[in-house]
């Protein structure tokens, strides 16, 4: 079974941009994008996601703080945050690449939907560059 390609959701896209463009929404669209295309490919129980991220040039601290806000509200959901990574983001490579598991699809409708979370919803359009969410199966 062939893995699906990755979406690159840059962050602060509209929806109207996206309906023209073909170019998602945001990470709510990317995690719609990612959870369907992971139950398609068999992950129905536990939905397993990698999740990489690119700050905005000289926002980088102001995103992983961002991350250090919103990250504990997965596991208040029933979600785990398997790994996160931190990097300089230097050559185009992500800032930070998290990797995430959920017990199902109604834990990260839950998480995504959590109020504490969509009121920072400026507050990530000015720091995150871009988010790309894809399935994965984590060994």
């Amino acid at each position: 079974m062939s893995e699906p390609s990755p979406t690159e959701h840059p962050a602060g896209t509209t929806a109207a941009a996206a309906a023209e463009t073909g170019v998602e929404t945001g990470i709510e669209t990317g995690f719609e994008t990612a959870v369907e295309t992971g139950f398609e490919t068999g992950l129905e129980t536990t939905v397993e996601l990698c999740c990489l991220l690119r700050a905005r040039p000289g926002a980088e601290a102001a995103m992983t703080a961002y991350e250090d806000a919103v990250l504990p509200l997965i596991a208040e959901h029933g979600g785990e945050i398997v790994s996160r990574a931190i990097g300089d983001g230097a050559d185009g490579h992500p800032h930070e690449v998290h990797t995430y598991r959920f017990p199902g699809r109604s834990a990260i409708d839950a998480y995504m939907a959590d109020p504490r979370r969509t009121a920072r919803t400026e507050e990530r359009d000015r720091v995150v560059a871009s988010t790309v969410l894809f399935p994965v199966r984590l060994a």
